[in-house]
C-alpha cells in the first residue's frame, strides 16, 4: 500500500491496506489509509477509514488523533478539539503526541 501511495495510485493502495487490515486485523492499514486519503483532500474518506478502525478500537489514539485532523479539513474546530483530546487520554500509543498537544494548544 505505502509503495503504491507513493507513486500516485492511491485507489490501489486503499484497496492494499483495506486487505491488509482485513487479513491482520491490525487497524495500521486502516491509519495509513485514513493518512492517505487527507494528504490528498479526501476527508470523506479517511473518515470512512477511521470510523472501520474506530468500530474495532473505539479508543484507538492514532485514529482519533487523525479524526482530529478531519475536523480541522471541515473547518469544525469544536469537533477537532474533542477527538484530540480524546487521541491524548486514547489506547494504543500516539506517537505524533506533540503534534496533537500542539494543534490543541492553538485552538485555545
Amino acid at each position: 500500500g505505502d509503495v503504491l501511495a507513493h507513486t500516485d495510485r492511491e485507489d490501489e493502495a486503499f484497496e492494499m491496506y483495506r486487505h491488509a487490515t482485513d487479513i491482520s486485523g491490525n487497524p495500521e492499514g486502516l491509519l495509513r489509509a485514513a493518512r492517505v486519503a487527507l494528504e490528498h483532500d479526501r476527508d470523506v474518506l479517511a473518515s470512512g477509514f477511521l470510523d472501520r478502525a474506530l468500530d474495532r478500537t473505539p479508543d484507538l489514539a492514532a485514529a482519533l488523533a487523525l479524526y482530529g485532523d478531519v475536523m480541522v479539513a471541515r473547518r469544525n474546530p469544536t469537533s477537532a478539539r474533542d477527538y484530540y483530546t480524546r487521541a491524548l487520554a486514547g489506547s494504543g500509543g500516539l506517537a505524533d503526541r506533540a503534534r496533537v498537544e500542539a494543534a490543541l494548544a492553538a485552538m485555545h
